[in-house]
């Protein structure tokens, strides 16, 4: 064998779902979250189906919170400042990232599509109807294609991804698909979802957590599938597949702008917790309120009112902060998946990339002025919409996903972020793990460079 085959591989590894192994204890109580990878290939049942979803929506929810602290740096939305540790700082806007420690969004995701093809396997002989089966595969296929987007999305422009990981832990490694495959590959999987769904039925034969509410059928669901493939298209540059997929979607001006899936939390034992309502060490980027708009009355953008805590000023390795994060009040308090304020503002982006200004003017009021509490600005406005989108996309999205860098890296407007300091840089993106790239011997080749910032 290979000598590089020797290091520990991030797909082999990722490719067998977390199970209870390397001992002789007989284990009686089954992991109700992450059931072995046995007990779905082998003989899945109803009970195993529910318990490996189960733990595809928590692995999920983990990824999900995992873009919101160095995305939300790198996109000047917010500061992580520890006294005792300055690496926190120091790797996401000064140091080269170095794919020993850089490597992220990629192990977990590809734990997640590991998981999520172990579950489609079992689920072509479980003992469910076909329209239960269906149901359940576009479920599953709708985060495989999320988890794929978002190891795609974290990665520079020009940089692929391999494809559907060897399940075999000493088998072959799976070869790197260019960018372009990649994403076709995202929206094919979407497709497929979306199909599934829409011939499964009435209901999923297994319960949803209440995160999920409104959207815990095959056909509610589907319009989360809309959304998020109308999420893979936006960045993909694809303004009218942007559009089309909105159509689909559960996208409403007249709807409560938090409308739409959420990741829960809670404080009941064997669960986890909210761990950004307990951080002492994230802190608001200045630029937040110094550059906020004003309400009517004179106050400053609601957002800013209900996301951050004015705090005592301090100085930390040459930044100065003034406020602290409080956007999430409490242990239990959710972490968005995808909401109505991101639909309508991505198809205010789409509206302007295709001509429709006024479109996209209305679905920018109906978020600032529900939001913000901001004026409406008036019909024929002809002032900078892009910025303005993304300024509204900064506040109402503020420490949701990195939404802010993503955005800035798309319209290539990464210099326009501030510096504190001189030596402060933008990232083009995340390497691949260091152990990746030494099992492929591509420690020289873009996936695993270390990106020094610019």
């Amino acid at each position: 064998m290979n000598a590089n085959k020797t290091f520990h591989r991030v797909l082999a590894v990722t490719a067998v779902v977390v199970s209870a192994t390397g001992c002789n204890v007989d284990f009686t109580v089954p992991n109700y979250n992450n059931p072995a990878r046995e007990d779905l290939t082998g003989n899945a049942t109803k009970v195993t189906i529910s318990a490996a979803v189960r733990g595809i929506i928590r692995n999920h929810r983990g990824l999900k919170a995992g873009m919101v602290v160095r995305l939300g740096v790198w996109g000047r939305e917010g500061y992580d400042l520890r006294p005792e540790e300055p690496r926190p700082f120091t790797e996401a806007l000064i140091d080269p990232i170095d794919p020993v420690n850089g490597g992220q969004y990629f192990a977990g995701q590809y734990t997640q599509i590991a998981q999520s093809n172990a579950v489609l396997t079992a689920l072509e002989n479980a003992p469910l109807s076909d329209t239960e089966r269906r149901a359940a595969t576009g479920f599953v296929k709708t985060f495989k294609a999320d988890a794929y987007w978002q190891a795609a999305i974290a990665r520079a422009t020009e940089v692929g991804l391999p494809l559907d990981p060897n399940p075999d832990p000493v088998g072959d490694l799976t070869p790197i698909s260019s960018k372009a495959e990649v994403w076709a590959y995202i929206n094919r999987l979407y497709e497929e979802a979306l199909a599934d769904l829409q011939a499964g039925g009435s209901s999923f034969p297994f319960e949803l957590p209440a995160g999920f509410s409104g959207f815990d059928t095959p056909d509610r669901f589907a319009t989360v599938n809309r959304a998020l493939k109308a999420v893979a298209l936006k960045y993909q540059g694809d303004w009218s597949g942007t559009l089309a997929a909105l159509q689909g979607s559960f996208v409403d001006a007249s709807a409560s702008m938090d409308y739409g899936v959420e990741f829960n939390y809670s404080t009941i034992s064997g669960d986890a917790s909210n761990s950004f309502y307990t951080s002492p060490y994230q802190h608001a980027h200045p630029r937040l309120r110094a550059d906020a708009q004003l309400q009517a009355d004179g106050s400053v953008d609601q957002r800013v009112r209900d996301k951050l805590k004015p705090e005592a000023a301090f100085t930390l390795f040459g930044v100065t902060v003034f406020d602290a994060m409080d956007v999430y009040k409490s242990l239990s308090a959710p972490v968005p998946w995808v909401t109505n304020d991101l639909l309508l503002l991505m198809r205010a982006e789409a509206n302007l990339a295709t001509g429709n200004r006024a479109a996209a003017l209305a679905d920018v009021n109906a978020v600032r002025t529900v939001d913000g509490h901001l004026p409406a600005l008036p019909s024929g406005w002809n002032g900078d919409m892009l910025h303005e989108i993304l300024y509204n996309k900064l506040l109402s999205l503020l420490w949701e996903g990195g939404f802010q860098y993503l955005d800035y890296r798309q319209y290539r407007l990464l210099d326009e972020l501030p510096r504190a300091r001189p030596s402060h840089g933008v990232y083009p993106g995340f390497p691949y793990p260091v152990n990746e790239c030494l099992a492929r011997d591509i420690m020289n080749q873009p996936e695993c460079a270390t990106y020094p910032p610019s």
